[in-house]
């Protein structure tokens, strides 16, 4: 965005949904933003985040030295609910391109405007002794992925002639924030995780979910690995850069239309949704195997395991059935055998243990048949006397999980291990 428009970038805005993970302030600093603004919805799902409107404060990220401005200044919907309300309902699911506007513009842009909004918030903050600043920050837009409201430049014009107090100023999410650094020293210092409550599309699609966060892996891997295997040879940036904007565009908020009944609108935006995650994977695996094709031999009875991290990892390696279907047991670089297991499915699992950063071991396919050391189940329970699980046979939490005599399981948690819990829509229920 830099080098499209010329102009620095040193703000982060968030909209919609509340909350940003706490490992993004890290990477904003390393990136050189400053700031985040965050905007949630104002009105539904919003959990405890309403408490956190009009609180700046200086974030602290995990590794205890980054730091971003954050500020939530209240909802986005202060637009939408004076005068958006008279447009968007037109323009949702609309397919008709003639039908829509370019921008919303009217005879009188006074009307419809803030007053009721600062009318409702500012005597509010004025009270509110945990806001001492002078100045009140908001935002103005029609609704969700509409046009932008070209009244509003005559309508603070407008104001501004008619009110000395409060004045009103068009900027930018950076001047925004900037407003509030002379401030800095009296900003509260916070640290820990606002990690947004909205799920619903992760849950109503649990399956492309985890497909899509396993996607995301590999794609880091291949490139690394490319790095490692190819180093004198350029990557396909192209088809890298294509991957991650489909990733994206998977994990991006919207799932579907707000009105699932209406067809076949509803079914083609989750069609297009679905074939993002699908593409990802497409492209994803392309790169993986444009990075390896130059080392595999399918006839091979070697495997090569390659760390992509940059420290040392330990891991579960899964063969293929293709693969491991000849094979019983393998060995290490040094002979010896490896622990392994072959599965119901005809694949063969093992345990690479310490494979070294940005490095790789080899392991050596054998026919014979290893000796196999049996872990049987008793009714609900695990237990191979280092490592012992007791799951609930009604729910599938876990009850107990203990390693070496140690439980972890905290029986006076509100959420068991393993749980799994999923609020219906049409339930809206204080959260204990």
């Amino acid at each position: 965005m830099e080098k499209e428009t010329g102009k620095e970038v040193k703000t982060m805005v968030q909209v919609d949904i509340p909350g940003v993970s706490w490992g993004v302030v890290s990477a904003a600093n390393q990136l050189g933003i400053s700031y985040c603004l965050s905007l949630f919805n104002g009105y539904d799902r919003t959990g405890l985040s309403p408490e956190m409107s009009f609180k700046p404060f200086w974030w602290i990220g995990p590794d205890g030295k980054s730091k971003v401005l954050f500020m939530q200044p209240g909802a986005y919907t202060p637009g939408a609910l004076a005068k958006g309300k008279y447009f968007w309902p037109k323009l949702a699911g609309q397919t008709d391109r003639s039908k829509l506007i370019p921008v919303v513009k009217t005879d009188n842009p006074r009307e419809n405007f803030i007053d009721a909004y600062l009318a409702d918030v500012l005597p509010k903050l004025e009270k509110d002794k945990d806001y001492p600043y002078d100045v009140f920050p908001m935002t103005w837009c029609m609704a969700d992925n509409t046009p932008i409201d070209v009244d509003l430049p005559d309508a603070v014009k407008s104001w501004n002639e008619e009110y000395a107090y409060p004045h009103v100023k068009i900027c930018t999410a950076t001047e925004m924030m900037q407003a509030f650094e002379k401030y800095a020293d009296q900003l509260p210092t916070l640290q820990g995780d606002y990690t947004e409550y909205w799920t619903d599309g992760l849950g109503s699609s649990a399956e492309k979910t985890g497909e899509s966060r396993e996607v995301k892996d590999k794609l880091v891997q291949a490139e690394i690995l490319w790095s490692m295997l190819q180093p004198d040879k350029e990557e396909p940036v192209d088809l890298i850069r294509e991957a991650w904007r489909n990733i994206i565009l998977s994990t991006e908020h919207t799932w579907a239309y707000m009105a699932p009944a209406q067809q076949p609108i509803s079914d083609n935006i989750l069609a297009t949704k679905l074939g993002y995650f699908d593409k990802a994977k497409e492209l994803t695996d392309q790169v993986m195997e444009m990075a390896y094709k130059n080392i595999e031999d399918k006839n091979s009875d070697i495997v090569t395991v390659f760390n992509t991290n940059t420290w040392a990892q330990s891991g579960l390696v899964t063969l293929s059935k293709e693969i491991a279907d000849a094979y019983q047991s393998l060995q290490d670089a040094n002979g010896k055998d490896v622990v392994c297991q072959k599965l119901s499915t005809g694949e063969l699992v093992f345990m690479a243990e310490d494979v070294p950063a940005l490095a790789n071991k080899t392991f050596k396919l054998r026919k014979e048949v290893r000796p196999a050391h049996l872990l049987e189940p008793a009714g609900t329970t695990l237990d191979n006397g280092i490592v012992k699980v007791v799951v609930d046979p009604t729910t599938g939490d876990v009850i107990n999980l203990k390693y070496k005599g140690e439980e972890f399981v905290d029986s006076e948690a509100l959420s068991a291990l393993n749980s799994f819990r999923y609020l219906e829509g049409a339930i809206l229920l204080p959260v204990p």
